[in-house]
């Protein structure tokens, strides 16, 4: 752990994040200054900063402090953080390349940590959970998806599923996947039909959630051939979990899921 006393107005804690359309150009604002008044409660100053951001040549970060006083984010020019909290979600190379060359050059001098290490993805994030006793009874199901056979073989036993991608976040590319009990949806023995199914005058199978561009996905398919032929094309070569999808409470008896990303609008099925 760095010492407190390093990380002050002169050597402040940086949350580096991916840059928005938006004004001030990022996400998670609600998270991020709740981060920052929680850092002025402990003494240090917290900006935010993506990687566009660091002028290499006079060694200065354009970042955004929240001021409660005026109840707003304010930019100011900071030095380099002495410890990075890293929450850049990149969607495209060009931005991870960014990210990446950003992360290098701030860690190569040898004056910033990260505040953490990413695990390589979601399955060794499940595995080393898995490995605990406190956690283990709580976990979701969850497989790596080898092909549509492995959602084939799932869907024989469950109406529902979740896809995710196994390296994505903020839910893109994460599906929620149903069944009906009609036709298309159920063949005799709860057996999934197979590709050339007669189409039923509703979906046998429904789709909701967010592509990789994090936009809204909602669609209806009348049998599973068609679901399968467009999953293939959707998950293309990424690699993707299969987990068990989850009806929760919250504390004030509130319903929620294990795939909050639903609850973002979207259109409606069949489109």
């Amino acid at each position: 752990m760095i010492p407190k006393l390093q990380l002050s107005v002169q050597r402040p804690l940086g949350i580096m994040t991916t840059r928005a359309d938006d004004d001030p150009p990022f996400g998670d604002r609600d998270f991020f200054r709740r981060l920052c008044l929680a850092g002025r409660r402990a003494g240090l100053t917290v900006y935010v900063f993506t990687p566009q951001a660091v002028d290499w040549t006079l060694l200065r970060v354009s970042g955004y402090a929240y001021e409660t006083e005026e109840g707003r984010w304010v930019q100011r020019s900071f030095p380099p953080p002495t410890l990075v909290y890293d929450r850049c979600f990149c969607s495209t190379r060009r931005e991870y390349a960014e990210y990446r060359e950003a992360l290098q050059r701030l860690l190569a001098s040898g004056r910033t940590r990260l505040l953490s290490h990413g695990l390589k993805g979601k399955a060794e994030v499940q595995r080393r959970l898995e490995r605990d006793p406190r956690f283990a009874p709580y976990l979701p199901r969850t497989e790596v998806l080898r092909g549509m056979h492995t959602l084939a073989a799932w869907l024989r036993h469950r109406r529902e599923a979740v896809l995710k991608p196994q390296g994505g976040s903020q839910g893109r590319g994460v599906l929620l996947l149903r069944r009906s009990g009609g036709p298309g949806g159920e063949a005799a023995g709860g057996r999934v039909p197979g590709p050339g199914t007669v189409k039923a005058a509703e979906a046998a199978f429904t789709v909701r959630g967010r592509d990789a561009r994090n936009r809204p996905v909602a669609r209806g398919f009348a049998d599973a051939g068609a679901l399968m032929r467009w999953l293939r094309g959707f998950v293309a070569q990424r690699p993707y979990l299969l987990q068990e999808y989850l009806q929760l409470q919250s504390k004030s008896g509130a319903r929620t899921t294990s795939a909050r990303w639903c609850k973002r609008t979207a259109p409606a099925a069949g489109g």
